[in-house]
């Protein structure tokens, strides 16, 4: 049997919560989401896309503070969520699902991103998770290395 080695920065226990935040939605929209999807000839990976309802999103399970990289991480997934919406032509339902509102805000003020996602119908969203995760999530961030990691 291989182990997967993970990425310094990889949390098992984000893509967890990313996981159980989809699963929430999914049951309150009544439906089941996909990952991936062809548009066009276009390869797209969500964490979360149903095409009858016209849902597309991404969830960002960070919590406490917004790293630079993490800001730009969220305005790519925006980026990518238009673009989807622009190749399957049609008016879709993106969202932006925080597990912290402090970093919600972050993307509400008067900046020319928050603007941005204004302007382009981006929804964003907070969704509450249980206190045992977030504490796991904050064990796990502990171990964690960002940035550029060297050989």
């Amino acid at each position: 049997m291989i182990e997967a080695i993970l990425h310094p920065s990889n949390s098992k226990e984000q893509m967890n919560i990313e996981q159980k935040v989809v699963g929430i939605i999914a049951e309150r929209e009544g439906c089941i989401f996909s990952k991936a999807t062809n548009i066009n000839g276009v390869k797209y990976e969500f964490d979360f896309y149903n095409e009858q309802k016209k849902i597309i999103g991404e969830v960002y399970a960070g919590i406490d503070n917004l790293s630079p990289g993490s800001k730009r991480k969220v305005i790519t997934d925006c980026f990518k969520l238009i673009a989807a919406e622009k190749n399957l032509g049609m008016k879709c339902d993106k969202r932006i699902v925080f597990i912290d509102k402090e970093i919600k805000k972050c993307f509400e003020g008067n900046s020319w991103f928050a603007n941005a996602i204004r302007l382009f119908d981006i929804n964003l969203i907070f969704e509450e998770v249980n206190s045992d995760d977030l504490i796991q999530l904050r064990e796990s961030r502990k171990g964690q290395q960002t940035g550029n990691i060297k050989k």
